[in-house]
């Protein structure tokens, strides 16, 4: 008997909607998801990209909505992303005109004007993100017309989940329940290992239906080591052969297929890679894309890729989630994706549709990424997954939801407000007395008062509420705008821009690089200058890897595995590697020698921290003085003061209390060089620090003082544990201890010397090829100079290139001192004695060595002293004084903050 169509079940109109954008058949999602729906059910719908996972939550509701006809808002579609993918939303504007439903949408882009269309006059979907959830239980209009809520869908609940922006959402549906009674929720999910938890996250008070739809999405993954570039390539790419063979690579797999997708872990690879790649061929058919970009770049990028403009998007997590660039028939991974989840998300946005297949190759640039890469894809061809991780009683986001409850409230009963919060399932085991201590703290800051069981609004909740609408980390943002065609093209971090950027200073974003101008406030305006440059840092970038490929890493190390669908070059590097002797997880090696300590150690990189966290504060109170430390997913490095024996290293992590875990990482986390973000983090969401204050000026070190023994501190240490630690797999490590073996060492082997070069080489430099000497060469002769008499104070303003005489053409003195353009005010004003005494230096040094002492002062960073010892150097040629001149200018960005 013929199955019947689940279409059938919906209004004809909505139906002839539907195959008018070519959907005829039901996917087996929406089969499954359909009936359920229309029954009222609560659903949880896991399946993975292409699988017609929004039409299967959105259409029984369409359904519902225009057979019912009920009061706007209705149908509350919540995304983490700041709208739908531009394909989906103008099928879901066609279903709407078809059935004469309104619809629209709310985030932080949208004009005012617009906001006050959704407050006056609301249609019955409104489409929305986390941080517009909590503005529309503010206004007095809206939260009237949210009392008609009856359904919510959230999309993407597997990246909702897992932070402090969850755990608000969380908390601000429960508020929701209060305003417009129990709603049905539909949860849209990529595929995750524990299903239940994520059930629980969207529907912790009522039952909700998993579906989990058996789906056929065939994968295509191939893991490869590329040959190494030759020297002619590595020298224009001005990087080693490796790293320009991995580039090369690249561009061969975009110019072989229509559409690529090229995956990194951090935005600088690719502002890097999109940089080396216009440095060999100019104009190659690619544009980046990642979170530090303006909007209107990504859009343009996004247009351009999907319309065929060009052929490759160089990208970060950014395209990981639904945004529409149309069909790409090929993603590439550079380097380890790190993460199961990440890998079958990425790879999927190959070959859309679940009838094709979707192709991906990792690009690896060494053994380590290598290793990594084959275990990650080798658990996904076993059907492998990693779970979410879902926050758990993050006290700064208990004290974000009763501010921003009484900014409009005015005044709440406290107890009232803690079973709201409890409500929520990552709130469901807060302790009243942390609850309380939260009221207490806020209390003393005085953003509330306590009458009786009664909490008060006081003033400063109003500035709180504007500053900490979201619970994403607000550090201070600068804007870079391009002065040629007034363009904002991304922002870049304050932290970078303090201790890398000032007038005159060059970075690469967007692919290309950029000349400082000037800083104005919160804006950086630059303009567009062909040189060699060096990306900017992000901050949180780094992508842990989780115990599930860590221990498959050791599984194939034991077996010495290696599958088919490596290169022949990968394996041959493979099978060199496992002739190592290598940890695994029955087997820790230790290896001391002098001062330095490296354990083999597979425990991931959350593993890893932890342990190295309890050992090197061991090792502090034991030495009385600091341990320097690293880790990575398999191995930890520690310097200490003194010899320490890899017994000795081996008697502490046998003698650690594993019921005292806890204790021993609140002992040092203060230590720990994650702590002082966190805490600033924390400070920041308790509102004791203000989002605009400059943290450069704040005695940061009192302020923690101050909170040590409150909730702030303890949730700092909370978020430490949970974002960079995982406690639970140390303690089932150390527990089971007496069955691993321990290989004891008083030399660093080579394997543990090939994973501290790999792990601490973060930044790919760039190395003094004759390509990227020439291009430096050029930018300092087109760089623009003052000539500045320091006998009658005659100024002119010249390229370099374009000086033929030094000497002042007013009084013919030759004591003619040159300056950078950025360096103008010193000479706008009266020169005090320090000033002049550098400008009589500068103009002697000009005097002796001509323009070569001009050329050399244009360089950043190097003023008349350091001019002074370059330039009583000899020589062989200008290549190696240029090559002079790149070394001096690292120097400076390395030491510029402490200068």
């Amino acid at each position: 008997m013929q199955q019947e169509n689940v279409f059938d079940m919906l209004d004809p109109a909505l139906k002839e909607s539907l195959a008018r954008n070519g959907i005829l058949n039901p996917t087996e999602a929406q089969k499954m998801a359909i009936p359920e729906i229309l029954s009222g059910e609560n659903t949880l719908l896991i399946s993975p990209t292409g699988s017609g996972k929004t039409e299967a939550a959105l259409v029984p509701l369409l359904n519902k909505i225009y057979l019912e006809k009920p009061q706007s808002i209705a149908l509350l579609y919540i995304t983490p992303l700041r709208a739908l993918n531009r394909d989906m939303l103008s099928r879901v504007f066609d279903y709407c005109r078809t059935l004469d439903i309104r619809v629209q949408v709310r985030h932080s882009d949208i004009s005012q004007a617009e906001r006050n269309e959704i407050s006056r006059n609301p249609a019955q979907i409104l489409i929305t993100t986390p941080e517009s959830l909590q503005l529309l239980m503010m206004g007095k209009r809206l939260r009237e017309h949210i009392k008609n809520i009856k359904y919510v869908i959230v999309d993407e609940v597997h990246e909702m989940a897992q932070n402090e922006r969850g755990s608000q959402f969380a908390i601000a549906m429960e508020r929701l329940k209060v305003l417009a009674g129990n709603f049905q929720v539909i949860g849209l999910s990529a595929t995750a290992k524990n299903e239940d938890e994520l059930s629980l996250f969207i529907s912790p008070s009522s039952q909700c239906r998993i579906l989990k739809p058996v789906i056929d999405k065939k994968m295509d993954i191939k893991v490869i080591l590329p040959p190494p570039s030759n020297d002619d390539i590595a020298n224009i790419m001005a990087c080693d052969n490796q790293y320009a063979g991995s580039i090369e690579k690249i561009h061969s797999i975009v110019e072989e297929n229509k559409g690529t997708i090229v995956f990194v872990n951090r935005r600088y690879v690719a502002e890097d890679i999109s940089f080396r790649l216009r440095l060999w061929l100019k104009d190659p058919d690619i544009e980046v894309h990642h979170g530090s970009l303006s909007r209107e770049t990504r859009e343009t990028a996004e247009m351009d890729f999907k319309e065929n403009r060009v052929k490759a998007l160089i990208c970060t997590s950014s395209l990981e989630l639904g945004i529409d660039v149309g069909s790409a028939d090929m993603v590439v991974q550079f380097n380890s994706p790190r993460q199961i989840n990440k890998m079958v998300q990425r790879i999927g946005r190959a070959g859309h549709s679940l009838q094709k297949v979707s192709r991906g190759i990792v690009i690896c640039n060494d053994v380590i990424e290598l290793e990594e890469a084959k275990a990650i894809v080798g658990n996904i061809k076993l059907g492998e997954l990693e779970n979410v991780m879902i926050k758990k009683n993050s006290l700064s986001t208990v004290a974000n939801q009763i501010m921003l409850e009484l900014n409009y409230s005015k005044k709440v009963d406290y107890n009232y407000m803690y079973r709201i919060i409890t409500g929520a399932y990552p709130f469901k085991t807060l302790k009243f007395e942390e609850y309380y201590a939260v009221l207490g703290l806020l209390s003393r800051t005085r953003k509330i008062i306590i009458d009786g069981n009664f909490i008060i609004k006081r003033y400063p909740v109003l500035k709180y509420f504007i500053e900490n609408i979201s619970m994403i980390a607000g550090e201070k943002n600068y804007r870079v705008i391009d002065v040629i065609n007034k363009k904002f093209i991304g922002t870049l971090d304050e932290k970078y821009v303090v201790n890398e950027i000032s007038p005159g200073s060059y970075f690469v974003i967007k692919g290309s690089t950029w000349r400082t101008i000037r800083i104005d406030d919160d804006k950086i305006y630059v303009e567009p200058f062909s040189t060699a440059a060096i990306a900017p840092h992000w901050t949180g970038e780094e992508i842990p890897v989780l115990y599930e490929a860590a221990s498959r890493v050791s599984q194939d190390r034991k077996e010495k595995y290696i599958p088919e669908f490596l290169n022949d070059r990968g394996r041959k590097a493979l099978e060199e590697w496992y002739k190592n002797d290598m940890a695994t997880l029955d087997k820790i090696i230790i290896e001391a020698h002098n001062s330095e300590i490296i354990i083999q150690i597979l425990l991931g990189s959350l593993g890893n921290f932890t342990l190295a966290q309890i050992l090197s504060g061991l090792l502090t109170s034991i030495t009385g003085e600091s341990v320097e430390m690293d880790y990575s997913p398999y191995h930890i490095y520690m310097r200490v003061s003194r010899n320490i024996s890899a017994e000795d290293v081996k008697n502490l992590i046998m003698n650690i209390d594993i019921n005292n875990l806890d204790g021993y990482v609140k002992s040092s986390a203060r230590r720990s060089r994650f702590f002082n973000n966190v805490f600033l983090y924390e400070a920041r969401k308790f509102g004791i620090i203000t989002n605009e204050a400059d943290i450069t000026r704040i005695r940061f070190e009192k302020i923690v003082d101050s909170y040590y023994n409150t909730v702030v501190y303890e949730d700092s240490i909370r978020k430490l544990i949970f974002d960079y630690m995982d406690i639970n797999v140390l303690h089932d490590y150390l527990e089971n201890l007496d069955d691993s073996n321990f290989i004891l060492k008083n030399k660093i082997s080579d394997s543990s010397n090939i994973f501290l070069s790999h792990y601490s080489e973060r930044v790919m430099p760039l190395k003094p090829t004759k390509t990227i000497l020439e291009s430096i060469r050029k930018r300092l002769m087109n760089e623009e100079v003052i000539l500045y008499c320091t006998s009658c104070g005659n100024k002119r303003t010249r390229k370099i290139k374009d000086i033929t005489e030094i000497r002042c053409p007013v009084c013919h003195s030759r004591l003619v001192a040159s300056i950078s353009k950025f360096d103008e005010e010193s000479i706008s004003k009266k020169i005090d004695e320090k000033t002049r005494k550098r400008m009589i230096k500068n103009a002697h040094l000009v005097r002796e060595h001509g323009i070569t002492a001009v050329m050399v002062m244009a360089a950043r960073g190097v003023g008349p002293e350091i001019a002074s010892r370059i330039l009583e150097v000899s020589y062989l040629n200008e290549d190696d004084l240029i090559r002079r001149l790149l070394n001096a200018e690292t120097d400076f960005a390395k030491n510029r903050q402490y200068w």
